[in-house]
């Protein structure tokens, strides 16, 4: 997903290592860099509520600025991005935790429309790059939480996120944080060439983002631009992000971008190496069987997948093994796997029904209907003996079954 030319691209990536953030309040006055420093302090004491009280009236395109990134970082519950709640954490408390379990408990709200509050301060002292950049990350994360939803559809936050981060860009105002923001929401409206100049952008400021190196590569497969696809993952890799899953993640994509820029064996070879990072998980497994069966290699891919469920003996493997299968358009290999597999799900009598049940559908999907209808019999046996569905999920399954032999018998 992405074409500009690999050269260009090591060398930002060579140049950018010596690069530093830009400081947004560097040109600020000294009595509003003490005000903002006292802010950045509470904030990461995470008194939120404290931290925008702090910063008083909107006297000062610096002060608005702030307000701003506190509105899209740092709050409690959100209406429509214009009715805040903020809170002071306990020490115990997590923001996260915070929003996913609100249920509107009696905090106040705070009413702020960054908006509302540039066009006033506009309209006495003029326009401010800090203000664009303000505006821009303002919509970009409005976009981001609300999507279509928001008061302004995603076309008209396209272009004011362009328009207020290309004048802010232009004076020198911007960092990190507002690029790769930008990065974020224009690659989920599927601007995808927009996308990869933010997030370059982004990272010749700080290229030790391994998320950032991820999102970028991901645009660039987007825009079929797969050989700096590949050097995008491998920076990935190389600054690796903190959980495992994130990490699979960029050896995955690394691979599926070597694969689509022609180079078969270098993907092989990348899932190797996360075979030997994460010895015990089915993941590189699951992906390594992917790839061959892309490659029409089909009895390795059934040794692939045979490992991966091995490590993962559960329905949820299983069924990402179909599923592989199946958008492959190999249903009989897909009930080779499943038959071969029979036994291993002896002990577990929800695996067990589940193989039989998707043995059904995949005969039927074969117009074998003589199979498909003895494997409804067995399917609606083995039903009555998995103890851990509860009695709705079990009569959604005989209904389903009892469809296919109504189908299957006309």
């Amino acid at each position: 997903m992405k074409k500009l030319f690999a050269v260009l691209i090591l060398c930002a990536c060579s140049l950018c290592s010596f690069a530093e953030d830009i400081d947004i309040y560097r040109n600020a006055p000294e009595q509003i860099k003490k005000l903002i420093a006292e802010t950045d302090k509470l904030i990461e004491q995470k008194k939120y509520q404290s931290a925008f009280g702090h910063l008083g009236s909107d006297d000062s395109d610096y002060i608005i600025y702030k307000k701003t990134e506190i509105c899209t970082n740092w709050f409690v519950q959100s209406l429509m991005h214009s009715m805040f709640v903020f809170k002071d954490l306990e020490e115990n408390e997590d923001l996260m935790e915070l929003r996913r379990n609100f249920g509107g408990e009696s905090y106040s709200m705070t009413y702020y429309s960054p908006e509302e509050a540039v066009e006033n301060y506009v309209s006495v002292h003029g326009q401010s790059p800090v203000l664009n950049l303000a505006l821009a990350q303002y919509y970009s994360d409005c976009f981001l939480r609300y999507g279509s939803s928001w008061i302004k559809k995603s076309d008209e936050l396209f272009d004011l996120i362009n328009s207020n981060f290309d004048a802010a860009y232009a004076a020198g105002v911007y960092n990190f944080a507002s690029a790769e923001k930008a990065g974020t929401a224009c690659i989920y409206m599927r601007k995808y060439e927009k996308c990869i100049h933010y997030y370059e952008t982004a990272l010749k400021l700080k290229d030790d983002s391994g998320m950032t190196w991820y999102n970028l590569a991901v645009a660039y497969m987007y825009s079929q631009k797969y050989p700096e696809a590949v050097q995008a993952a491998a920076n990935a890799i190389k600054h690796p992000e903190d959980t495992p899953s994130q990490q699979m993640d960029a050896y995955s994509l690394l691979s599926d971008a070597y694969y689509l820029s022609g180079n078969a064996d270098a993907a092989a070879e990348t899932l190797e190496k996360l075979k030997e990072k994460f010895p015990d998980s089915s993941f590189p497994y699951m992906q390594a069987g992917g790839l061959c069966l892309k490659l029409g290699k089909k009895d390795a891919a059934y040794a692939e997948f045979d490992c991966a469920f091995k490590k993962q003996t559960d329905v949820r493997c299983y069924d990402s093994v179909i599923t592989y299968y199946m958008k492959s358009q190999n249903a009989d290999e897909a009930i080779r796997f499943t038959k071969g597999h029979l036994d291993a799900a002896e002990n577990n009598s929800y695996l067990k029904f589940i193989l039989n049940y998707y043995l059904m559908q995949l005969y039927a999907e074969t117009d074998d209907k003589k199979q498909a209808l003895e494997q409804a019999e067995v399917s609606l046996t083995l039903l009555k003996d998995a103890a851990s569905l509860s009695e709705d999920v079990r009569a959604s399954y005989e209904g389903q079954i009892k469809k296919y032999q109504t189908r299957l018998s006309k």
